[in-house]
């Protein structure tokens, strides 16, 4: 069954990936893995090198699963349907693995190289929007990645005006990662954004413009997506654009004593300790993750 989350979906989900994770609840999704299918991985971080084994994957994909299922208000999250899109997205993570062993290739991986694997997996397991709640997981626990041409462009002074005003650096990482949730918002794989992402950071390197606003930015993210074929991903990215747009204009309009309607919040018990699987499956969560 396809799902596409809606814009007060999207804005959910992010909301519950920025909600610190010890106020989440805390399921033990790296033992749906079994016990012989854990090979270590060295992964670096920065300049250090850690092990990142399997069962680290399966917590990941977990997680990313969690986030999403409790930004639509589901309660049933650990059952057989959704413990098994974990294993079997964590399985292909390994065999992908396995294919670089037996290519010859060391399983040295930076954590960003990792996490797009597993986005990769969840594609090909018709979990497009898992994929998507890693993609903000990911946009916001991880450091930007610094390029040649975010080198270029910070030496040649290039800076994003923002809608309240403030000026920031350019990170191309933050184009890859709109450009990646358009993606996936369409059930596309997401492969072509640093593609998309290089080509919109290239024109804007060659421009003659030292400060860009960031409405131009998306009007030449657009462009680039048609320009390289992408026609339903750029009508989605205009889309959404244009949604945002309608409640920003909503929100101005509203007098100043009008107090928006607070956001219901989701109330969990913390856990003493990790969750059992005592739960039942839903028909709803088995239909959005087959």
């Amino acid at each position: 069954m396809t799902y596409k989350l809606t814009l007060a979906e999207d804005l959910a989900l992010k909301r519950l990936v920025t909600t610190p994770r010890e106020q989440k609840p805390d399921y033990a999704w790296r033992e749906v893995l079994p016990a012989d299918e854990r090979p270590e991985i060295k992964v670096t971080r920065g300049e250090e090198e850690h092990i990142f084994n399997l069962a680290d994957v399966a917590d990941e994909i977990g997680n990313a699963l969690t986030d999403l299922l409790l930004s639509r208000d589901e309660r049933d999250i650990f059952n057989d349907t959704n413990r098994s899109l974990v294993a079997s997205v964590a399985h292909s993570v390994a065999e992908k693995l396995a294919e670089q062993v037996a290519e010859g290739r060391a399983l040295k991986l930076s954590e960003n190289d990792l996490s797009l694997l597993i986005e990769k997996a969840l594609i090909e397991n018709d979990a497009h929007d898992v994929a998507k709640s890693l993609v903000f997981s990911r946009s916001i626990k991880g450091g930007a990645r610094v390029t040649d041409l975010d080198s270029e462009l910070a030496l040649n002074n290039v800076r994003v005006i923002r809608r309240n005003g403030s000026v920031v650096p350019w990170i191309e990482d933050k184009i890859e990662t709109a450009v990646r949730k358009a993606f996936l918002s369409e059930r596309e794989d997401a492969e072509p954004s640093h593609r998309i992402a290089r080509g919109v950071t290239e024109r804007v390197l060659h421009g003659d413009q030292s400060f860009v606003h960031i409405e131009h930015v998306q009007d030449i993210v657009q462009e680039e997506l048609m320009r390289q074929g992408f026609y339903k991903v750029a009508a989605s990215y205009v889309l959404y654009r244009a949604h945002r747009a309608q409640q920003r204009d909503d929100q101005a309009a509203r007098p100043a004593n009008d107090e928006p309607q607070q956001d219901s919040l989701i109330v969990v018990r913390r856990p003493t300790a990790r969750a059992s699987s005592g739960m039942a499956p839903t028909s709803s969560a088995a239909s959005n993750f087959r």
